[in-house]
């Protein structure tokens, strides 16, 4: 089954100043989340819809949501 990235994962706000959040509508199960920079340096991890990215520098990231259905990734500004 393929799902569509953009219905199925949704995070806000963006941009995102402290506290970033993670909605999603097709899947329960959140196992993982990474936030990776532009370099794909791993810079923060988490397991749950509510990350705080207060320490992170100002940019653009990827965070990659790993669920039983597979894995779905998003872009995110800090700033």
């Amino acid at each position: 089954t393929s799902f569509d990235n953009a219905n199925t994962l949704v995070i806000y706000p963006n941009p995102v100043d402290e506290v970033l959040h993670i909605q999603s509508t097709n899947f329960r199960t959140i196992n993982a989340v990474k936030i990776y920079d532009l370099q794909g340096k791993l810079v923060k991890e988490a397991t749950n819809e509510t990350i705080n990215v207060s320490s992170l520098a100002e940019g653009l990231y990827i965070v990659k949501v790993e669920t039983e259905e597979g894995e779905f990734s998003k872009k995110f500004i800090k700033k």
